[in-house]
Formats: structure tokens, sequence, C-alpha cells
């Protein structure tokens, strides 16, 4: 996803404006999701819990992978 397809999902389908003043980030470069998930060494075996997912970006990047 780019930033305008993310902006889109928030603030047209979900009503959602991101406040910087809480430090609310959505992660959407692609290669910083893929240096994340290389740095992590996951297996197939591991369960993956994405903390303050967002909009999943990471959890939707390993089921890609796959």
């Amino acid at each position: 996803m780019n930033k305008k397809e993310v902006k889109l999902i928030l603030n047209d389908k979900l009503n959602l404006v991101p406040k910087k003043h809480l430090g609310q980030h959505f992660l959407i470069k692609q290669s910083t999701i893929e240096k994340i998930i290389d740095l992590a060494e996951i297996s197939e075996d591991d369960i993956i819990l994405e903390v303050g997912a967002g909009l999943g970006g990471i959890i939707i990047y390993c089921l890609h992978r796959r």
C-alpha cells in the first residue's frame, strides 16, 4: 500500500485520522517491512502477534511471503 491508499482507507472507509501528537504511525514502506521480517527470522512454525498493527502491514506481508 502507498501513503495515498492508507489515507483513503483510514479517512473514507474507517473515518479515522491519525493523531501525530499521540505518536500514531502507519508502516507502509515495503522495504522497511521486508527488513523487519528478515531480521526477525520468522519460521513457518512461529506464531506472530503484531501489536499496534494499524492496517496489519507486517502480517499481510508474512502471509503473502509463504
